[in-house]
């Protein structure tokens, strides 16, 4: 919605001044071109006096008023036309008009002679100070239009027979063309004037700020007659698979030199007092095709890399993948475009059966987890996405209601939020089989549980076998934006106890 409303303010700017612009500058420019042909004859003035008022705010205004008459023939004509200015003259211009008009006077004027009846007193009138606000509107108006229309969104896409088909929105573009030209053509004409009444530091001001509106309409209206298809087969990738690319592409002067590229950003939002700040990291790009005539409709190749991060949105922290679409074309602005595409974790298999367990961990304690593949260190385990997590969870110290071993992912933007923790998979202990204890040397030794033991309702001493699938991913990934990590937690009666990182990694 914010985006919406900067648009309609840019649109209302630009016609206001367009609008503002007409008032105080073409139109009296026009005026004033079309008065050097009209006839000269002499007028009285009859009442000349400055008119004081007040503005919206209270402060004083002041305006000329000048009365005269003229001879047209056997006919007696009035008028109060100064000059062809918006308003006539105001504030100092008004006192001084008044003094150069006294009452009784006998001064030049000039009759329109398209309607006798109207006359001028001088053949002047362009506003600088309004011209000069109109243009302020014009470009403030322009530059919302381009900052909230004029950048390339994310395309249409659509799945068609298992193909992702991606095509540009340009509707946008051609708003922004259109209110580029309503605001450059009342500068460009009177530019134009100006120059041809003498006046041309107004005419540079305006031809420079109507070439800028001019070129940014020719900008959003070569991006609006651009076409461009990407057909990307399967719509879905996951991380170490090859799609098919093919893409069509038409262009008002053809298509010169361009490439599609495969990407992958992480980003993150701060928060910055009262705005947000987004900042990116590229942390991956490959070449995919070259775009020129003798590629068009070609079947490529589009791989995927095993070891990156899948597409993820946490919080205020994403990794998002894309086709970066960069075209030159010939005598029209640059194609810049980017296709959002999804990558899944690394496809996996279900892990084979753990070896048969010799002995089992001693757990003399309250629950804990005691992974098999856990070295003496505190270094976290590593699995690879699929592998089997195997252990031991249990305890000889008190009587819990409800056991289990959550796998948990951690987001965290560095320096930022607070991170963003998800359940990715939980195990109910009371369904995990027991460990027997045949022998005497020990609370639990001894081999896997015979079937009869397996499950059931925990007791005050327990020893039962863990068995989980590591994620598929994201791996675990530390930058300078953002990190991923995963743990291993123990929940007892809905309390976290014990919490063991892991490490996922291809």
């Amino acid at each position: 919605m914010g985006r919406i409303i900067a648009a309609v303010v840019g649109i209302v700017f630009v016609a206001g001044g367009a609008w503002l612009h007409v008032q105080s500058a073409l139109k009296p420019a026009w005026q004033i071109r079309s008065a050097q042909a009209w006839p000269r004859t002499t007028c009285t003035i009859l009442h000349s006096e400055v008119v004081e008022g007040t503005d919206s705010d209270g402060d004083a205004t002041y305006d000329a008023y000048v009365a005269y008459s003229w001879r047209d023939g056997d006919a007696e004509r009035r008028g109060d036309r100064i000059d062809f200015s918006f308003g006539g003259p105001g504030g100092d211009d008004a006192f001084e008009a008044v003094r150069a008009f006294p009452v009784g006077a006998q001064v030049p004027c000039w009759l329109d002679p398209a309607d006798r009846a109207q006359a001028v007193l001088r053949r002047e009138g362009v506003a600088v100070g309004g011209g000069l606000v109109a243009v302020l509107f014009l470009v403030a108006g322009l530059v919302m239009l381009y900052l909230e229309l004029g950048q390339p969104r994310p395309p249409r896409t659509r799945v068609a027979a298992g193909v992702l088909v991606a095509r540009p929105r340009w509707g946008r573009q051609l708003v922004a063309s259109t209110g580029a030209l309503l605001g450059a053509t009342p500068l460009a004409v009177s530019a134009y004037l100006l120059m041809e009444l003498g006046r041309p530091g107004s005419a540079v001001l305006y031809a420079v700020i109507a070439a800028g509106a001019l070129a940014l309409a020719a900008h959003q209206l070569g991006q609006w007659l651009t076409g461009l298809s990407l057909e990307v087969s399967p719509p879905r990738l996951a991380l170490g698979e090859t799609a098919r690319l093919r893409w069509r592409m038409r262009a008002p002067f053809g298509v010169g030199r361009g490439t599609v590229r495969l990407v992958a950003y992480e980003r993150v939002w701060r928060s910055d007092g009262s705005s947000t700040v987004m900042e990116e990291r590229l942390i991956h790009q490959a070449h995919v095709a070259d775009l020129d005539r003798a590629h068009a409709g070609a079947a490529v190749d589009v791989v995927v890399p095993r070891d990156g991060l899948p597409t993820l949105t946490a919080g205020r922290a994403m990794i998002e993948w894309s086709l970066a679409v960069h075209a030159e074309l010939p005598r029209w602005p640059d194609l810049d475009l980017r296709v959002p595409i999804e990558v899944a974790p690394v496809a996996i298999e279900l892990p084979r059966p753990r070896p048969p367990r010799h002995a089992a961990p001693v757990i003399d304690d309250t629950p804990w987890l005691v992974l098999d593949r856990a070295r003496g260190d505190a270094a976290p385990v590593t699995y690879a996405p699929g592998e089997a997590i195997a252990g031991v969870v249990g305890w000889t110290r008190g009587s819990p209601d409800a056991v289990r071993v959550e796998i948990r992912r951690t987001v965290k933007v560095v320096d930022g939020d607070p991170p963003v923790t998800d359940v990715v998979e939980a195990v109910d202990v009371a369904t995990l089989p027991r460990i027997a204890a045949p022998g005497g040397d020990g609370p639990f030794r001894g081999v896997a549980a015979s079937p009869d033991e397996r499950g059931g309702p925990l007791g005050a001493r327990e020893a039962r076998e863990l068995r989980l699938v590591a994620p598929a991913g994201p791996v675990s990934h530390g930058s300078s934006l953002l990190t991923i990590t995963w743990a291993l937690v123990v929940v007892v009666d809905g309390h976290d106890t014990r919490t063991l990182p892991i490490r996922i990694a291809t």
